[in-house]
């Protein structure tokens, strides 16, 4: 009961100055990758979907995983994300795998198909961002970037009450 009434005290604070650059900073990131959503789509690679690449992407950098987890970290529903797995296994780049915390719930975990296809739209991502970045965004700029935008989602999942994988 505790924590619920902080965090209600919490949501009630007057605007900060750091919480208005920080609710400029999540527009811009959501606007942003919706930009990069479309390039992917744009660039079609191997017909899939910018929610498969990106369900690749996860299952390449956290390993196997549940449909209802990979949901819950979007956040979407499940079904779609279900769908997905579905046709991606349908196309030899995932396969479900028992679960040893779940009976019912199987891991999604890439093939080897599916990880030699990942690296390579790995490597793709990789040559376009570099050039996105070119040469006036520096590599320490952006990785202080990547650990402001880390903390974040961390500090945004300690207030829902989760932990991150």
């Amino acid at each position: 009961m505790v924590a619920s009434a902080t965090s209600s005290v919490r949501s009630r604070r007057a605007p900060t100055p750091a919480g208005d650059a920080l609710h400029d900073l999540l527009y811009e990131l959501s606007f942003t990758w919706f930009r990069v959503q479309a390039a992917v789509a744009q660039r079609g690679p191997d017909d899939l979907t910018p929610g498969q690449v990106s369900l690749l992407r996860s299952l390449a950098r956290e390993g196997p995983q549940t449909v209802p987890t990979i949901a819950r970290a979007r956040p979407v529903a499940r079904q779609p994300v279900q769908r997905m797995a579905d046709e991606l296994a349908a196309r030899g780049l995932v396969v479900f795998v028992p679960n040893p915390k779940h009976r019912r719930s199987k891991l999604v975990a890439l093939t080897p198909e599916g990880r030699r296809l990942h690296a390579r739209l790995d490597r793709a991502q990789r040559a376009w961002a570099g050039r996105i970045a070119g040469d006036d965004l520096s590599e320490r700029r952006l990785r202080e970037a990547e650990r402001v935008v880390r903390l974040v989602g961390e500090r945004i999942l300690e207030a829902l009450g989760e932990r991150r994988p």
